[in-house]
């Protein structure tokens, strides 16, 4: 991996929580205000009803944002492979923790993604 492919992997893992955050918070709506513990199950249901194409979107964002994080999970193993040998452990359980880490940000956004294509179905 030369030195131009490692920058690109170092500036797609940076770019991940920001892309990540105006997905999920900013667009998605899943910042503050969120439905506060007193309102109605009814009130509720009500704003994931209305802002249900805001929040599908916000959660493409987010999906399209999570594999941003498996180009910095791979540089650290890269790194770690050079540092502790060609069979590294540490190296390669870097990598399949970075693999799994990107499931992690990806299944809720798609579950939310899912959930907000037909809110009324899901009463």
């Amino acid at each position: 991996m030369d030195r131009q492919q490692q920058r690109i992997c170092l500036y797609l893992g940076g770019a991940f929580p920001l892309v990540f955050f105006a997905g999920w918070g900013l667009i998605g709506g899943f910042l503050l205000p969120m439905p506060s513990p007193p309102q109605t199950p009814a009130q509720v249901a009500e704003f994931f009803t209305v802002n249900s194409t805001r929040i599908g979107i916000g959660m493409i964002i987010a999906c399209l944002a999570a594999p941003l994080q498996g180009a910095m999970a791979a540089i650290v193993g890269v790194y770690l492979r050079r540092s502790g040998g060609h069979n590294s452990a540490l190296a390669y359980t870097q990598m399949l923790m970075g693999a799994i880490q990107v499931l992690f940000a990806l299944v809720p956004c798609i579950m939310w993604a899912a959930l907000a294509y037909r809110p009324g179905a899901h009463d």
